[in-house]
């Protein structure tokens, strides 16, 4: 429903904390004004089966983030095996430039060393103005010593303390890892969006559902 307003869904993972599930949805929004987001709030209440959906809600955060990896290692195939691991980092102002600074410099060699792909930084632009978060494609294998790993990542050196760091298994419906059947050249679509040399403007979409 919502990718029929005009906005495509990039990555979506959940993780289960209790009993209550926690999905972390990253949305591509084509227009840099964010006009087709406000449309799309207003279209979506009209939609029943959307309306159902959203009576399992217990909360909703949409957050506005800009990407700004200044490399990446771009998802070749579709994984078995794989989850993502989402890290947000708390980076004062002046001390961004370095930190993109060493992203630029040491990302590739880390996420070889380690057998992780995607790497992508996002800055919030709503939310607080100190946080960048972080998603990699890690292996199953890896869930458990995923965040040792990334604690060596040069780059914690300028963020304010380790980030919060949380391990994803992807939904059905995620576009890179998910097992939902995809449509004719839905997926290469979708990672060709990614990979375009200025990122666009995504949302973070993050839903808490009680069981």
């Amino acid at each position: 429903m919502i990718q029929d307003n005009g906005i495509d869904l990039l990555l979506s993972g959940w993780a289960r904390n209790g009993d209550t599930v926690m999905f972390y949805n990253y949305w591509a929004i084509p227009s840099p004004n964010a006009q087709e987001l406000i449309h799309l709030e207003y279209a979506l209440p009209d939609e029943p089966g959307y309306g159902s959906f959203a009576n399992l809600f217990i909360d909703e955060i949409k957050d506005i983030a800009v990407a700004v990896s200044p490399v990446r290692i771009r998802p070749t195939r579709r994984h078995n095996g794989h989850l993502y691991l989402r890290a947000a980092y708390r980076v004062r102002l002046h001390n961004f430039n370095e930190f993109q600074a060493l992203l630029e410099q040491e990302l590739v060699s880390f996420a070889f060393a380690n057998g992780w792909e995607l790497g992508d930084m996002y800055l919030g632009l709503t939310g607080s103005s100190t946080t960048m978060t972080q998603m990699w494609i890690i292996p199953e294998s890896q869930s458990l010593s995923s965040v040792q790993k990334l604690s060596r990542a040069c780059w914690q050196a300028v963020a304010d303390g380790p980030p919060d760091c949380v391990v994803l298994e992807p939904t059905p419906a995620d576009p890179v890892l998910g097992s939902q059947p995809l449509p004719v050249n839905g997926k290469q679509d979708v990672i060709d969006y990614l990979n375009k040399g200025t990122a666009p403007i995504n949302a973070t979409q993050r839903i808490a559902v009680g069981q």
